[in-house]
């Protein structure tokens, strides 16, 4: 079945918390938690970190300078990139106010 996954590759993508199985140390547990977050991909910290280091060196400025400004990450383009992921139709998007104005 694991052979079939189209996904397989991504596995390598996330962090996986470490248990004790029997003699074994350290194996990634099975995450099955449908309750969560889910895994925490490896990159989180990084962008955050980076996202932190904008905030700190341009300040409200970050909402307009590339490469991810977060006017658009506030706005329309985030709804439509989350409905490629969650399927809820689109024309039930809230607008989002954006410095006055509706985005869409």
């Amino acid at each position: 079945m694991d052979d079939n996954d189209e996904l397989k590759a991504l596995r390598h993508d996330f962090l996986f918390p470490k248990v004790d199985v029997g003699s074994e140390r350290g194996v990634d547990a099975l995450y099955l938690c449908g309750n969560s977050l889910g895994l925490q991909p490896k990159r989180t910290k990084e962008l955050i970190l980076g996202q932190l280091d904008k905030w700190a060196d341009q300040g409200v400025e970050g909402h307009f300078t590339e490469p991810t400004p977060w006017l658009t990450i506030d706005g329309q383009q985030c709804c439509y990139e989350v409905a490629k992921v969650v399927p809820f139709p689109l024309p039930y998007l809230p607008p989002y106010p954006c410095l006055g104005r509706y985005c869409r």
